[in-house]
């Protein structure tokens, strides 16, 4: 890494040089550049949102999520594999890769189909378990999802001026950490022994998955935006700004970027964090921006890894613990880094997390799971804009 910080510092001077540009690497945090918003930030994205239960092993989080609507025509969108993912096989369950011709110009894109199946599956409170199955183990079966859309709200903008925002609010939380009187919340106890039996209510090994609010951008496609606009400035583009700003304490919340090259849904691609504390996996002057509470933000995410100020990293677990654990000879998240191709980027993700606010995050005692846990969310999000070169 430090070799390729060097080489960005050089590309720096040079694109200064050629430019004309006046370039000031000198350690300001990201976030203080403010970028002007187009009055259609809005337009040209597909916009969703999910409610992540992330069922696993033990029983599934809990993510209550208010402020959209479901759309009547559209539906979720899944990205396609090539095949699933098969143990000891590395090279299956990765995205499937298509073509899209833009006026000659001939694209590489992930491919995307409408959702379908998730009817035939969910999570029985009363009973405390899962029922059926879920995705995407009944793909194919069950009615088409309709697509979550986020709504937009107006509000007092970052400089005094009335805005259209996006905003959510609502509870993530671990399934279990209620008391009795549902009001009141308790810490799951437990040992800290993998073969000892559960022996009480709130033990560790109830609890709950990573549950998360995330929301999407996601470049039209091409029946909707022939010209592609929005896909090419992703693809050309090094970054990305965007206003945002949390009424409710938080720790830390984060942003990135989907790419085909990492495995899907694992959060294992570069991400950058913003919030009053960094959190495990945010890193002063590597991939943070600190911002305080019931304030608008100016977040700036540079994604191009050969550009002076990139400011992502992969996840601190992922250097912790090698992915041989969940994947046997895969490729390494921080190796694919270092060659990281932008052109493969797919949507940009924003994603408010238990396990930083309020969880307990994953350690070896704890299973992958959150041991406590309650995180309330009242989140304005506005002005995105792409960072052209």
């Amino acid at each position: 890494m430090k070799k390729l910080k060097g080489l960005m510092i050089v590309a720096c001077v040079l694109l200064c040089a050629a430019l004309f540009l006046t370039c000031d690497n000198s350690g300001t945090p990201p976030g203080q550049v403010i970028v002007p918003v187009e009055a259609d930030w809005f337009d040209g994205w597909i916009w969703e949102v999910t409610d992540d239960t992330n069922p696993n092993k033990f029983a599934p989080g809990v993510s209550i999520l208010n402020g959209y609507t479901e759309h009547p025509t559209k539906f979720s969108q899944t990205y396609v594999l090539k095949d699933k993912y098969v143990n000891n096989q590395p090279a299956t369950g990765w995205y499937q890769i298509g073509t899209l011709d833009v006026k000659g110009d001939i694209m590489e894109i992930a491919m995307m189909e409408d959702a379908k199946g998730y009817a035939k599956g969910g999570y029985d409170s009363e009973a405390g378990a899962l029922w059926g199955v879920t995705w995407p183990d009944n793909k194919g079966n069950g009615d088409l999802i309709p697509m979550k859309v986020p709504t937009k709200v107006k509000t007092m903008g970052p400089e005094g001026e009335e805005v259209e925002a996006l905003r959510f609010w609502g509870t993530v939380m671990q399934k279990g950490s209620e008391d009795e009187n549902k009001d009141a919340w308790v810490d799951r106890t437990g040992v800290n022994n993998k073969t000892s039996p559960i022996t009480r209510a709130t033990d560790y090994r109830l609890s709950a998955g990573w549950p998360a609010i995330t929301w999407y951008a996601t470049p039209e496609g091409a029946e909707d935006d022939p010209d592609q606009k929005r896909r090419i400035e992703f693809r050309d583009g090094y970054g990305y700004v965007f206003w945002v700003k949390s009424v409710k304490d938080f720790t830390v919340y984060r942003t990135s970027v989907e790419n085909w090259d990492y495995r899907p849904g694992e959060g294992h691609e570069p991400a950058h964090w913003y919030g009053p504390s960094n959190g495990r996996d945010g890193t002063q002057g590597v991939n943070y921006t600190r911002m305080g509470i019931d304030e608008w933000k100016q977040v700036r995410v540079v994604y191009d890894p050969y550009h002076p100020d990139f400011n992502m990293d992969v996840p601190n677990w992922t250097m912790m613990y090698s992915i041989d654990q969940n994947y046997p000879g895969d490729r390494e998240p921080s190796t694919i880094m270092l060659n990281h191709d932008k052109g493969h980027s797919i949507r940009m993700s924003f994603g408010i997390l238990l396990q930083h606010n309020g969880g307990n995050e994953a350690s070896a005692p704890v299973e992958y799971s959150v041991d406590s846990g309650k995180h309330e969310y009242d989140v304005y999000f506005y002005g995105l804009q792409m960072l052209q070169y």
